[in-house]
């Protein structure tokens, strides 16, 4: 009996993230994070449309750029549009149960991520996966004193998921998992029934901190290995609302970065040639400099973007043609490494052909997008066909006479005489060999010898 107080206790000392409590402005001080971490912040922020921009000044703050921002509690309204951040795609839930409902998700759009909405009894939910892990952004408000239905109804979501997948759920999910010395028995039944259920699933709390008063509402519940990853939770303390923002790093995690490389070209000459159709005669008559300032530069910046092309190439594509190139460089340094040969050359037929399939491809996309527009379709034929560039017609050929008829003759002449001439003169060369051969082969005189030896003493 004893032995199995002591296990449950010791299960309940289990950390399965390092969890601290800080400032908002002191996190860099206290809790450090890598460049290739993935981060997770969450705010209770009680109406988004009041309160977003208290949480950018906390953004503000920070030493990095979090991948993914969850928002609860964020009374949304069908006839306001969400505040919306650079770099970051927005979700958002369309099923709500009282006004003060809805969640809100930014995350970063270089991240490969599916998002989804999950229904849930007595909560609202998006469901996010990304970099193999999935993500519960839930929202359930307090004026259900009961969790059971809704704790069934999350069992029931969770059962679905993959065993192996790493969960994580995010939010403000108003049930108390932080013991108190004075609770009512709801509240206890709640936790317990909660905490249990997600333990069925290998599912632990990451912290137990305080989130608002002394109680622990907004949760980060973490299903992670351990062995491959490190889970850091900072509760912050910050003006946005009264709840705490909570901030999550899961670090040792690759980055699945999106299947496009963007390269961005700017023709400066035609966006000098664009500056200079412009009429910027009436920045001259303006008293104001900032004014004058200001207009320039969304000017250069309007040339710019309207002279920027654009062009993706796939990242498997370079990492194809990364790993060719560094066999062909293996193979010259070991040039005779037949293993090293056959696999360079089947490797390097294989990029070829790969690169000819993605550039028909990419040709046939160009062709469908263009077959409403004749212009455009006869510009990306001849693009696809080689057949828009210059080429240099040689004359120098047709002046060789005075008309180009007799230079052509000319000139078909002397490549129609090529095989006479050679043949002739390999039979001068031959009478005139055979000629020197007779003379010495015939019988010399006496005095002819005589000559011969006393030249020779």
């Amino acid at each position: 009996m004893n032995d199995s107080l002591n296990s449950i206790q010791e299960i309940d000392k289990i950390e399965i993230a390092h969890a601290i409590e800080c400032e908002g402005t002191d996190l860099d001080g206290r809790l450090r994070i890598n460049k290739n971490d993935f981060t997770i912040m969450s705010q209770n922020i009680v109406s988004i449309y009041k309160n977003f921009h208290d949480f950018i000044l906390t953004l503000s703050t920070l030493s990095f750029e979090t991948d993914m921002i969850t928002f609860t509690e964020c009374r949304l309204n069908q006839n306001k549009p969400l505040p919306q951040l650079n770099n970051y795609e927005v979700y958002y839930t369309t099923r709500q149960l009282n006004q003060n409902d809805g969640v809100v998700v930014y995350i970063k759009k270089t991240l490969k991520h599916k998002v989804k909405e999950v229904t849930l009894q007595q909560a609202s939910c998006l469901q996010v996966d990304v970099l193999n892990n999935t993500v519960l952004c839930i929202y359930r408000s307090p004026s259900y004193p009961n969790a059971e239905n809704f704790v069934n109804s999350l069992d029931s979501h969770l059962e679905s998921l993959p065993s192996h997948s790493s969960i994580i759920i995010a939010g403000d999910i108003n049930i108390n998992i932080r013991p108190q010395t004075t609770e009512r028995p709801q509240e206890y039944k709640n936790r317990m029934y909660y905490l249990d259920m997600l333990a069925n699933y290998g599912i632990l709390a990451g912290h137990t901190l305080p989130t608002r008063e002394q109680s622990c509402l907004d949760h980060f519940m973490l299903k992670i290995n351990k062995s491959k990853c490190k889970a850091s939770i900072a509760v912050m303390q910050t003006t946005t609302s009264d709840h705490s923002t909570m901030l999550l790093s899961i670090s040792k995690i690759k980055k699945q970065l999106k299947d496009n490389k963007i390269k961005q070209t700017v023709n400066f000459e035609n966006a000098l040639k664009y500056l200079q159709t412009k009429n910027l005669s009436e920045l001259l008559f303006c008293g104001d400099p900032l004014a004058v300032i200001n207009n320039l530069i969304d000017k250069i910046i309007e040339s710019l973007k309207l002279n920027t092309s654009v062009s993706t190439i796939p990242c498997r594509i370079l990492r194809c043609i990364r790993n060719r190139n560094k066999l062909q460089k293996n193979l010259r340094n070991d040039p005779h490494n037949d293993i090293l040969r056959i696999t360079y050359r089947r490797y390097r037929n294989y990029c070829n052909n790969l690169i000819k399939r993605m550039k028909r491809l990419y040709d046939r996309e160009n062709i469908i997008k263009s077959l409403n527009n004749n212009k455009l379709l006869w510009k990306n034929i001849k693009n696809i066909t080689y057949s828009n560039k210059s080429r240099n017609t040689n004359t120098e050929l047709l002046n060789l006479k005075s008309s180009p008829a007799e230079s052509a003759n000319f000139i078909n002449n002397y490549f129609a005489n090529i095989g006479m001439h050679l043949a002739s003169k390999i039979q001068n060369t031959y009478m005139e060999c055979k000629n020197l051969i007779l003379k010495w082969l015939q019988p010399k005189t006496y005095d002819e010898t005589e000559f011969l030896l006393y030249r020779i003493s």
